[in-house]
């Protein structure tokens, strides 16, 4: 499973400020949730992918959990097919060239008829040596920066709006 945090710069005068005017929680949780809803947006449009590397399924898994008051998690749940690693790490973090383990050549699945090693050569499995390294697209770091930004911007102009 992957997920993220966001991290506010100059967190702890935030937080001071907050204790010292008494700013309730709740109020803080709406700025916090439409933050968390921008940001899975924004993660659904960037796991979409583009010619080869679409992603229907990982772009459509990303989902929220509210933990409690000001908390929420999005993470994304899919995984390889043994569930060893994380589909949105991959493309999040690229991964190395891959070459068969116990074989001589490397079975790759076109379509869902070739996974069962079943169907044409060609059409829906092809034999190679190694598969392609994949470059990574870095888009929860370019998320997380937004949203710490936009968090900041939010707690901020709710302050200025109390004092």
């Amino acid at each position: 499973m992957s997920y993220y945090a966001i991290k506010i710069k100059g967190f702890k005068t935030l937080k001071r400020r907050l204790l010292r005017d008494g700013t309730p929680l709740k109020s803080l949780d709406s700025i916090f949730k439409k933050v968390v809803l921008k940001g899975e947006r924004d993660l659904k449009t960037a796991t979409i992918g583009k010619g080869d590397t679409r992603t229907g399924l990982t772009s459509r898994s990303w989902m929220i959990s509210k933990k409690g008051r000001c908390d929420y998690r999005i993470s994304n749940k899919t995984a390889t097919k043994n569930g060893n690693y994380s589909i949105a790490e991959i493309l999040d973090k690229g991964r190395g060239v891959v070459y068969p383990k116990k074989a001589k050549i490397l079975y790759i699945p076109l379509t869902s008829k070739g996974t069962g090693k079943e169907g044409t050569y060609g059409i829906d499995f092809v034999l190679a040596k190694k598969s392609k390294a994949v470059k990574g697209r870095f888009f929860i770091k370019k998320e997380e920066d937004r949203a710490s930004r936009a968090l900041s911007r939010g707690i901020i102009t709710l302050l200025r709006k109390a004092a």
